[in-house]
Formats: C-alpha cells, structure tokens, sequence
C-alpha cells in the first residue's frame, strides 16, 4: 500500500470465500509499513486445505450501510502473507532455541580452542569473531552475489579482479550458510515454530558435524606440536 503519511491508519476489509467462513467479512484498519496479523478460525479452511481470502482497499458506511473506497490502493507482494498455524509452546520453541544457539556457541568454542591450539591466541580470538561476523552477514552477502556480476566492459585486470571476489564470496556463503540459516531468536519473535527437523539438522551437523571436524583438526594439530615442559630446575 502507500500514503503519504506513514502514521495514516486506512481501513481494509477482508472477504472469505472458502470452509465455514464463506461470505463472511472482516473490517481492519492498517498502516502502511507495518505488518499485521489475523485470527482466523480453522472452520474457514475447506475439504481441500485451502483458504481463500478477498482484501478490498475499502472501509464502511454504518449511515448508508454500504462499503465506502478507500483513499489508497493496497497492494499485495508474492511473500507477504502467510497462513501460520499454532503447532508448539511457548516453552517447547524456547527450548528448542536454546539448544539451537547451544549448538552454534560450540561450534565458535570449538574453532576458538582449534585456533588456539595451532595457531597463536590473538588470531584465534580474530578468526572466531571474523567467521562469527561473516555467518552473521551472511543472508545479506547472499542478496548482494544474486545481483552482482563481473563487468566484462572494464577490462581485463578489472574483470579477473571482480570475478576473484565474487568467487571468494560464492565460497564464503556457500560454507556459512548452515550456520546464518539458523535463526532462533527470530523464530522466537515471529512466533515461528522451531521444528524437529530443523533441530535434528542443527543438531547432527552443527552440534556433531562441524564442532567435531573442527575439534578433530585441532587434535590433530596438537599431537604435531612439541610442548615445552618446564621442570623447575634451573
């Protein structure tokens, strides 16, 4: 929708055509930005699973008992609405958040004492916090590469120099992408469901997977290395 002041309330109203909600309707009021929801009776989805919803850019005339147009046009993108439905708990989706963040906190602890162990600790305390701020950005790198491409108009050296980051970043997205695809906080504030198989996933190839890779390599490492014993002689 849009208006001219983003504070401007416009009313909307919503028509179901399907299940036990057929020809019923629904007055609203919105603004535009902001996102809304509806509670909507399971009755109003049919045989079929489906639910159908009609929104008219239009308010209503109690004197004419008429709908009235609105000022503004509503109109509606592919992914903006959703149809969710009630599946856990509150505690259940915490937990299982908690658990989800536990799993990523031992990855990054993990490749804190891997670093640690092979190289020197100020550069694993870099590398942690650099791979942790890279998986971070990621769904934003992720956006950037969709509509990026090498300008083959800028010349050679240009070219071949784009092409290089552009592939450095292909490889960065593509490694921390299981780990910035895990979101639970906000899962937790859209009060989205946080389901087995994304805990099972979490679990098995963050929590195992990765934390043990990363702590096998570190192990690894160690055994390669000469510790000084200090005897207390001398």
């Amino acid at each position: 929708g849009g208006g001219d002041d983003e504070h401007q309330k416009f009313p909307a109203m919503f028509q179901y055509t399907t299940g036990g909600g057929a020809g019923m309707w629904e007055l609203r009021e919105w603004t535009p930005g902001e996102a809304y929801s509806l509670d909507i009776d399971p009755k109003f989805v049919d045989e079929q699973g489906d639910l159908k919803v009609r929104i008219f850019s239009a308010g209503w005339d109690e004197e004419k008992k008429e709908p009235v147009a609105s000022q503004v046009t509503i109109f509606v993108q592919d992914d903006s609405l959703e149809v969710m439905a009630n599946e856990s708990t509150f505690a259940g989706n915490l937990a299982s958040a908690i658990i989800v963040d536990g799993c990523k906190l031992a990855f990054l602890a993990a490749l804190a004492v891997a670093a640690g162990s092979l190289l020197s600790f100020p550069i694993a305390v870099l590398l942690t916090f650099g791979v942790f701020a890279m998986a971070t950005l990621t769904p934003f790198l992720a956006t950037s590469i969709k509509y990026y491409s090498p300008d083959e108009k800028s010349g050679i050296i240009i070219w071949a120099f784009q092409v290089v980051v552009l592939t450095i970043a292909r490889t960065v997205e593509f490694l921390l992408r299981g780990f910035a695809a895990r979101s639970p906080s906000d899962s937790l504030a859209q009060g989205r469901a946080i389901t087995w198989s994304t805990l099972f996933d979490t679990v098995v190839g963050i929590g195992l997977g990765w934390t043990g890779g990363v702590l096998l390599i570190g192990w690894l490492g160690i055994r390669r290395k000469e510790i000084a014993v200090y005897s207390g002689q001398g």
